[in-house]
């Protein structure tokens, strides 16, 4: 089943929840785009791995603690703006670097 929402569906969490028609359309909505999402990772998992890997990955992340927007607030604490700068200038001439290169050519006898 394919649902269309307009942009006053987008926009409907943006609006004065006091009213419970606008809540209700909000959470329909939400929920309507979280389906959507969910339903779109699976099959673009399913369709990279396969259903038994999908279920293997899946039952991994559920059963894990791992908590990954914490780790991301912590993750550069100690570094300035100028370090992570210098670190993401290096990454980019690297990967450049790796992609432009040629592949080897075996030395003929």
């Amino acid at each position: 089943m394919r649902v269309y929402l307009d942009h006053c569906a987008y926009n409907r969490p943006f609006d004065d929840q006091r009213n419970i028609n606008v809540q209700l359309e909000t959470s329909a909505k939400l929920y309507i785009t979280e389906v959507a999402l969910k339903t779109e990772a699976i099959n673009l998992l399913t369709k990279t791995f396969g259903v038994l890997e999908t279920e293997r990955f899946i039952t991994g992340i559920k059963s894990s603690k791992f908590d990954y927007t914490e780790w991301q607030k912590n993750l550069w604490n100690d570094k300035s703006v100028e370090e992570l700068h210098e670190m993401a200038t290096a990454f980019e001439r690297q990967k450049h670097k790796t992609e432009s290169d040629p592949m080897p050519i075996a030395t003929q006898r």
